[in-house]
């Protein structure tokens, strides 16, 4: 099971009720768990894998196995799971305006993963608990064996904690290793360390205000200004010239300013906590976009957005902010022309899913059945591309179910529907969905190709 159930925010756009709530910010897909709420923008998603792809190459890794999330939270935090999901706190993008902070921590993790240090911690904790459930054993036999109660409680907490503390001491060794191997990736890539050092300066400053409270040995990570030492080196030695470009930076400086606008509440280090320097003119008026659309102050944040689009009238980014706006507002008509730039400048299957699910819920507007055909073969053709890159979602399908159905082609549309039951653990539904699939798919290899998968997960599932 993934750290994070996914849950597409494209569920209000299939509401029943004419009213409909489109209020997701920047095309954000919000998920909800216990963990944290997921944000997937399609700008945020493109402007990270073109910084990560790099260091990703460079670690030996192939950028398309590895998928990066970024989740609400106010920690500054990453973390990997599941050997190929990175995670990013909002708050470590939002907080720093520097993109060489961001490559330095995903440059990190990526050592975790490069060393195989998921599988090795697992292993170690397996290891440690098989020791302590059996010093544990023998301690509590010999003390039941002596009577004495306090030997008892003795026995139970001195092996927990000295194996806790040796956990501890192998955590704080993989995140040296994590160190060096970022070095690595970060100068193989034509990239600079000075971000990884930047959050270490910052991370030393917090633990020396608690510096008390601070028990080195009492920790998973290393004490930041041990660790500032060997990355301070590596610094120092490293060629002059790598780094963020200015173009990078600038593309950065713009979902920064979308997970201000967006979380509002976000908190700016102070001068010498960080290396953050204030956005650009730019960015402050895309911040500003974003936060009077989260405010419903639509008017006002579509005359500052119009401004943007005077002077980038070529970022289809701008124009998909703009259909978001309108969509709200309940202009359809012109939403779908934005969202046509949008997707004729980018090559996005977030955006491209938003735009389909919007022309599905507009076709109910429409009058013509020739125009309603049409509309409901382009949702069709942009929804099977975005499946194509592998973004799956049970939403997803439940659109391109019913859009089959309206089309009259009640094989694939029972397949989607099987495929949205499947994901979405109604196994019984899922079959009578496939059976109904395969009593209309005629003699389309692909179809039944497609309908066999599926009765074959179903068959494996329950055997």
């Amino acid at each position: 099971m993934n750290l994070i159930n996914l849950k597409n925010i494209l569920t209000l756009l299939l509401a029943a009720s004419r009213k409909i709530i489109y209020s997701s910010l920047v095309a954000l897909v919000l998920s909800f768990s216990s963990y944290a709420l997921q944000i997937v923008d399609s700008e945020i998603q493109d402007v990270l894998k073109k910084l990560v792809d790099p260091i990703l190459k460079a670690s030996g890794t192939n950028p398309e196995e590895v998928t990066i999330y970024v989740i609400a939270d106010k920690s500054i935090n990453a973390f990997v799971a599941n050997g190929r999901k990175i995670f990013i706190s909002t708050e470590l993008i939002a907080r720093f305006n520097d993109p060489d902070i961001l490559k330095g921590v995903v440059a990190h993790e990526l050592g975790h993963i490069a060393g195989g240090h998921l599988v090795r911690r697992d292993e170690k904790i397996r290891e440690i608990q098989n020791q302590s459930m059996l010093a544990t054993g023998l301690l509590g036999a010999l003390s039941a064996i002596s009577g004495n109660p306090a030997a008892i409680m003795g026995s139970l907490m001195g092996p927990s904690h000295i194996f806790y503390k040796e956990f501890l001491s192998y955590s704080r060794t993989q995140e040296a290793a994590a160190d060096q191997a970022a070095v690595r990736f970060l100068h193989g890539s034509n990239n600079s360390v000075k971000g990884l050092m930047k959050l270490l300066n910052y991370f030393d400053i917090m633990e020396r205000r608690g510096y008390k409270e601070t028990n080195p040995y009492s920790r998973t990570h290393p004490l930041s200004r041990s660790r500032l030492s060997s990355v301070k080196y590596s610094l120092d030695h490293e060629s002059i010239g790598g780094g963020s470009t200015i173009y990078e930076r600038e593309q950065y400086a713009r979902i920064v300013a979308k997970l201000r606008g967006f979380l509002k509440n976000v908190e700016i280090p102070k001068e010498g906590e960080s290396s953050f320097s204030d956005l650009d003119r730019f960015s402050q008026k895309y911040r500003d976009v974003v936060y009077l659309y989260s405010m419903h102050k639509t008017e006002e944040s579509m005359r500052l957005l119009e401004d943007l689009i005077k002077l980038e009238p070529n970022n289809g980014y701008l124009y998909e902010m703009k259909a978001q706006i309108l969509f709200r507002s309940g202009d359809f008509k012109k939403s779908l022309e934005s969202y046509r730039v949008a997707v004729s400048y980018i090559d996005n299957p977030i955006l491209k899913a938003e735009y389909a699910v919007s022309l599905a819920h507009y076709v109910e507007y429409v009058e013509g059945e020739y125009e309603k055909k049409k509309i409901l073969e382009e949702v069709v053709i942009l929804l099977e591309s975005v499946l194509l890159q592998n973004i799956k979602n049970p939403y997803i399908y439940r659109v391109l179910g019913t859009a089959y159905g309206k089309l009259g082609d009640l094989g694939y549309a029972n397949l989607m529907l099987a495929e949205e039951a499947f994901m979405s653990d109604k196994i019984a539904d899922a079959e009578q969905f496939i059976r109904n699939a395969k009593r209309n798919s005629g003699k389309r290899t692909r179809l039944n190709l497609r309908i066999d998968d599926i009765m074959k997960q179903i068959k494996n599932l329950k055997s």
